[in-house]
């Protein structure tokens, strides 16, 4: 894979990181239930699913680090701030500013600009409890493959997971490997593995913060890539405009 397409599908990877919640599975021995029961409270206390709106702010950092099939590998740190009307993420490859009435991408590698309307049924969408169902249904399938913890730190443990042949067929997902804290009830790391078919080797995602109440203000979209003539700031200057707005309609 070239690097340029990497870097586009690690930025895909890394706005859908936010949408969704880390991955569990069902099991069948007592130790890896055990784990798995564990794991599963984490989730549930860190989940954006928690996430009341109104003027509280949910704030998620995480790093994603991904590695083709020839072993080049792109790192992305990433910020999101999300309010019931406002959302920004941050990255080396993006920058995402929407409210309720617009959404402005910044590229910085193609230098590009690009402004579309939101979409306010698709953005107050909340990821509910049929999600959640659907996903355990998914989940139900895999096979763990154990359940360590690490050494001179009982709190950390290593919880491996085998995806079942029907799955993978459509996911290419083969094996998910996470990490987490149980003293801080903290989600360390998921690490997925991929077949072959799929563009991507591997992906391993950090979370280093997860906070249901930020302190983080927003303000509206166009001023953080516009100046109030209508013109764009000087760090962008040079960017070339696509606006979608009209085709929006």
């Amino acid at each position: 894979m070239k690097n340029k397409n990497i870097i586009i599908l690690l930025f895909v990877v890394t706005v859908l990181a936010f949408t969704a919640s880390p991955l569990f599975a069902q099991v069948q021995s007592q130790d890896g239930k055990a784990c798995l029961e564990e794991l599963l409270e984490i989730e549930e206390k860190n989940s954006i699913k928690n996430y009341k709106g109104g003027s509280d702010v949910f704030h998620l950092n995480y790093s994603v680090s991904t590695t083709d099939w020839d072993n080049h590998t792109v790192n992305s740190n990433v910020k999101v701030y999300k309010s019931s009307s406002n959302m920004h993420f941050f990255s080396e490859q993006g920058i995402i500013y929407q409210d309720e009435e617009e959404l402005y991408m910044v590229l910085p590698m193609q230098k590009v600009v690009m402004i579309s309307s939101t979409n306010k049924e698709a953005f107050n969408t909340q990821i509910g409890d049929d999600f959640y169902a659907f996903r355990k249904k998914f989940l139900d399938s895999c096979e763990v493959v154990s359940c360590n913890v690490q050494d001179k730190n009982t709190d950390i443990k290593t919880l491996s997971l085998k995806v079942s042949n029907k799955p993978k067929e459509a996911i290419h997902i083969i094996k998910m490997v996470y990490r987490y804290n149980t003293k801080t009830q903290k989600i360390i790391s998921v690490t997925t593995y991929y077949d072959k078919k799929y563009k991507v080797k591997k992906v391993v995602m950090r979370f280093n913060k997860v906070s249901l109440t930020a302190n983080y203000k927003f303000n509206k979209s166009k001023k953080y890539v516009f100046g109030n003539k209508g013109v764009l700031l000087s760090k962008y200057a040079n960017y070339e405009v696509v606006d979608n707005r009209d085709n929006d309609n």
